[in-house]
């Protein structure tokens, strides 16, 4: 066996291992934790108003996409809220977790998150620029997002949207950040729907260098 290949497989295992010890990240939440939106009295059944990015913002924003790029490894921990006999429970699982991040020259950044180690299941997450403004979503015709913090290593953003249940449109409310630190990078995902929390993703993650 090659040494170094040999070492950058036992460097893999180590760290998949060390991830899967660690406390899964979204356990200390409760199902039906209040929105953001409700916690701050709006009324979720408006439209969302926000404003465009400033010329700085955009900039930082594009730099730290750009710094994004490329192949990640780690662990996908999801939990979601389930009702049965006894009420709103969590259920939890855990995945080994891919990311390829690609940042194009027209400023789009795609997100495809791929779950364990047959990467059937796929994830996809575009942000765009579009008139000044951030789009989010899993397809190229996003809605703007509001931008809640900007960093050189953190984004978060937040959006309000109507999601059908049966008859109803509810409105649903998707909160994510992404927060790189040198080789590791954090995504969390928290969706909640008419107002309370129903489901948090979160990929840990480090970045592949072969």
């Amino acid at each position: 066996m090659n040494i170094r290949h040999g070492a950058r497989q036992i460097f893999a295992i180590v760290f998949l291992l060390f991830t899967a010890a660690l406390p899964a990240q979204g356990q200390t939440f409760t199902c039906g934790d209040p929105s953001p939106g409700k916690q701050k009295g709006v009324d979720l059944y408006s439209d969302q108003e926000v404003a465009p990015l400033g010329r700085q913002q955009r900039k930082l924003i594009s730099r730290f996409f750009h710094a994004l790029r490329g192949h990640w490894r780690g662990r996908y921990t999801r939990t979601d809220c389930v009702e049965d006999a006894e009420g709103a429970r969590e259920k939890v699982d855990v995945f080994e977790a891919n990311l390829e991040a690609t940042w194009t020259r027209n400023r789009i950044l795609h997100l495809q998150f791929a779950r364990g180690r047959a990467q059937l299941d796929i994830q996809r997450i575009y942000y765009a620029f579009t008139d000044g403004y951030l789009r989010e979503e899993r397809d190229l015709a996003g809605q703007e997002a509001e931008v809640l913090e900007a960093g050189d290593n953190l984004l978060k953003v937040y959006r309000r949207y109507g999601q059908r249940v049966g008859p109803r449109v509810l409105p649903l409310e998707v909160v994510t950040s992404l927060r790189r630190n040198g080789r590791q990078l954090l995504v969390t995902r928290r969706s909640y729907l008419d107002g309370k929390l129903i489901l948090s993703q979160d990929w840990k993650l480090r970045r592949r260098t072969h």
